[in-house]
């Protein structure tokens, strides 16, 4: 959770060499952790990562390995 002058931001991150198959993998699990976790981040913010929304995905504009 980010607090903003604009109000909360619900951050998640995934981090994958594929990011579009690692979010059609997490997508299609039925893993309890999995369902329970889409659920519940359903319930906050309203998106269902059981059916991702269309359109592009983010571009990643930069990158930092130490």
């Amino acid at each position: 959770m980010q607090e903003l002058p604009e109000g909360d931001l619900l951050v998640a991150y995934i981090e994958s060499p594929n990011f579009v198959h690692a979010l059609t993998t997490f997508a299609a699990s039925r893993e309890a952790f999995d369902l329970w976790f889409k659920q519940s981040l359903a319930g906050v913010t309203g998106v269902d990562l059981n059916t991702p929304p269309p359109g592009p995905l983010s571009e990643q504009l930069s990158s930092y390995k130490a």
